[in-house]
């Protein structure tokens, strides 16, 4: 029974302070599976600034994320929250999360979740054929996304076409064409 107590004084702790800000990594650890539970809970129900608070503390942890937690962020109505998760699994590898992201290239998005979405997707090994559609786009930071992912992760075609794509680019007469590509 004192145990119990002792996680649901640390949970009553978390939910208190999450939405004020006023913790730090030394009263934060998701190692517990009763406190991951309960965090994939609250990333589904909490509001924009307390699931931003859950990404930025789960950061300075240093470790690697459980992918269920992150999905469960990734599900967050928020599109800010959405951007933050995807930029935070750029320091790690989940192969299974570049499918899961799928959704979120439709055309609906806005053009930072779509190029967040894209960097993900190339760290992590997705069809490059997918990839290739948004060499053309118009808006410059999904063409940028789509151009970089290629060019660092592609392989055989689809690098040799992004070099190809980046010095057309470089030599356009379009000056946001070159700021793009620079």
């Amino acid at each position: 029974i004192g145990i119990y107590m002792v996680n649901k004084q640390y949970l009553q702790t978390l939910v208190k302070n999450i939405g004020n800000r006023y913790f730090d990594r030394e009263n934060f650890s998701v190692s517990d599976s009763g406190t991951l539970d309960w965090l994939k809970e609250k990333a589904k129900t909490s509001t924009e600034t307390e699931a931003i608070n859950i990404l930025s503390m789960l950061l300075k942890t240093g470790k690697p994320n459980p992918i269920d937690l992150q999905m469960a962020l990734l599900n967050h109505p928020s599109e800010k929250v959405k951007i933050t998760t995807l930029q935070q699994v750029d320091h790690e590898s989940y192969p299974a999360l570049a499918i899961y992201v799928l959704p979120f290239l439709k055309p609906d998005k806005s053009p930072k979740l779509i190029a967040e979405t894209i960097k993900l997707m190339c760290r992590n090994n997705a069809d490059s054929q997918l990839i290739l559609t948004y060499l053309g786009n118009k808006d410059p930071e999904i063409r940028q996304a789509a151009l970089s992912g290629l060019f660092y992760y592609g392989t055989g075609e689809f690098k040799t076409m992004a070099i190809s794509v980046l010095q057309k680019m470089i030599t356009s007469t379009n000056v946001n064409e070159r700021i793009t590509a620079a």
